[in-house]
């Protein structure tokens, strides 16, 4: 975060354009784009409360806690804030009910900093208002103007839906290697920017489908997505002791398999392999168990 800060002031102070400071452009530095930033701070926000992982001291934490949410409203996630945000309410809503009273600065903090670090995200919400998903089924997008995130990602699932059933994958699905070349074939097919003849600029060309589910059921039919949707529920099912984060970041996981193919990417599939596969048993309450059937 430090590091992102630190690089949009010095693009500011070429540009003075304040877009450096929020969405991809804030997350530039790492390649790494908005959203998967988001995630990454909303887990550190969820897991503020584990003893094991942050410090003891109230003030370190407070501070950690909002540097982060000002991370978090800069890069403006419409995911990750309209859905993230309301579940870390709710996850430390035992804490806000108990010390609401005397954590008086703490709350007003966070009320001003949402108050204003909410700007970026109610301006990226706004075509929510008018969102004109009858673009979506258009026979051709050569005069359609460019979608915004929402309609891209309705049209890249409909082509992966097409795909599917031309190509009669839903069970064996198209294999690794082909699920790209197909989307690339249907971007080109309907007209889709697909870039500069020098090759500069490629287009649309190799965007991935921006869902997990519908990346994993095309690559590997429907028995690749009942073991994905299987995976999600095996460690939904897990003692909340035992896992790494919060039960109920489960929830957020599945909502950014829907909007993003998280293991197409190097940052998600590590995250994913480190983090959310890897449950571990709490030695205090086993030790306990143990010595209780002693």
């Amino acid at each position: 975060g430090s590091v992102m800060l630190s690089c949009a002031v010095s693009r500011f102070t070429i540009s003075g354009d304040w877009n450096e400071f929020i969405y991809h452009n804030l997350a530039k530095p790492f390649s790494l784009g908005a959203v998967y930033m988001s995630f990454f701070l909303l887990f550190a926000l969820f897991n503020l409360g584990n003893p094991a992982l942050m410090p003891k001291k109230s003030g370190l934490k407070m501070a950690l806690f909002l540097f982060f949410l000002l991370l978090l409203l800069l890069s403006a996630s419409k995911l990750m804030i309209g859905v993230g945000l309301p579940l870390l309410g709710w996850h430390y809503r035992a804490f806000i009910l108990k010390n609401h009273r005397k954590k008086l600065l703490w709350f007003v903090s966070i009320f001003i900093l949402l108050s204003v670090g909410a700007v970026p995200f109610f301006k990226r919400t706004q075509f929510l208002l008018h969102p004109k998903l009858e673009t979506v089924n258009s026979a051709s997008f050569k005069s359609v103007p460019e979608p915004n995130g929402l309609t891209l990602r309705l049209i890249l699932w409909r082509f992966g839906l097409e795909i599917m059933q031309e190509q009669k994958a839903w069970f064996w699905g198209v294999g690794m290697s082909h699920s790209q070349p197909l989307l690339n074939d249907k971007i080109a097919g309907y007209g889709m920017y697909t870039g500069t003849h020098d090759g500069s600029d490629t287009g649309y060309l190799n965007y991935n489908y921006h869902n997990q589910f519908v990346e994993t059921s095309l690559r590997a039919g429907l028995p690749g997505l009942v073991i994905l949707i299987a995976i999600l529920l095996i460690f939904a099912r897990q003692r909340r002791e035992n896992l790494f984060a919060p039960k109920l970041f489960m929830l957020l996981i599945a909502g950014f398999f829907i909007t993003e193919s998280v293991l197409e990417r190097q940052a998600g599939i590590i995250f994913f392999c480190l983090v959310f596969s890897a449950f571990f048993t709490n030695d205090n309450h086993v030790a306990s168990t143990h010595d209780r059937k002693e």
